[in-house]
C-alpha cells in the first residue's frame, strides 16, 4: 500500500501555491494598469451622430454630420475623424475640445461615400481613437430629384405632393423635415 503525505503537507503546499498564484496576478495587474489607465482616460464620455437632412445625401456632394459629444470624466483635447471610404484617400476631421462635464454639437461637413450606406466616425486624441460610433446615410444620384418639406406638420403636405419620375425611371424622393434637421 503506498504511503500518503500527511495533510498538513497538502494544505501548506495548497497555500504556497495560492500564494504564488495571487503573487503573479498582482504582478500582472501592476504591469498591465498603465495601459488599462490610458484605455479608460476618456471616463464617461457618449457620443451620437447623424446624417442631418433625415440622412438623405447626394452622390458627390457635401453632407453635414451632426455629433453629440458628453463628458463626465477628464478634459479630451482631440479631433473628430471620418474617412471618404474605400474608394476615396480623402480623411474629414474638425478640432474638437471637451472639458469635463461638457455637452457640445460639433457639424462635421463631408462627402460621404458613394458605396454604402454607413460611415464611421471617431473621436482621436494623442493619435488613439477614443469612441466611434456608426452612421447611416443614403445616396441619392445626380438625376433622382429629391425635395424637402420643412412645415410644422410636413405629412399632410407631403401626401398632396405628386411629382414625375426623372428621365432615367427614378421615383423623387420627398423628405419631410423640421427645423432641427437643417444644417
Amino acid at each position: 500500500m503506498p504511503q500518503r503525505p500527511p495533510r498538513d503537507w497538502i494544505v501548506l503546499r495548497g497555500r504556497r501555491l495560492a500564494m504564488r498564484l495571487a503573487a503573479l496576478v498582482g504582478i500582472a495587474a501592476i504591469s498591465v494598469g498603465p495601459l488599462a489607465l490610458t484605455s479608460a482616460a476618456a471616463g464617461p464620455l457618449t457620443m451620437d451622430a447623424r446624417v442631418m437632412l433625415q440622412g438623405h445625401a447626394r452622390a458627390g456632394g457635401w453632407a453635414a454630420i451632426e455629433v453629440d459629444l458628453q463628458n463626465a470624466g477628464p478634459p479630451i483635447q482631440g479631433e473628430l475623424r471620418m474617412d471618404g471610404g474605400s474608394q476615396s484617400t480623402a480623411r474629414y476631421a474638425m478640432a474638437v475640445e471637451l472639458p469635463t462635464g461638457s455637452h457640445k454639437l460639433y457639424v462635421l461637413h463631408a462627402q460621404p461615400p458613394a458605396f454604402g450606406r454607413n460611415v464611421k466616425v471617431d473621436l482621436v486624441a494623442n493619435e488613439q481613437v477614443v469612441q466611434s460610433v456608426t452612421v447611416a446615410y443614403l445616396i441619392h444620384d445626380s438625376t433622382q430629384l429629391v425635395v424637402g418639406v420643412l412645415a410644422e406638420r410636413p405629412a399632410a403636405i407631403v401626401s398632396e405632393v405628386h411629382l414625375p419620375a426623372s428621365p432615367t425611371g427614378s421615383a423623387p424622393v420627398i423628405v419631410p423635415l423640421t427645423v432641427n434637421d437643417l444644417p
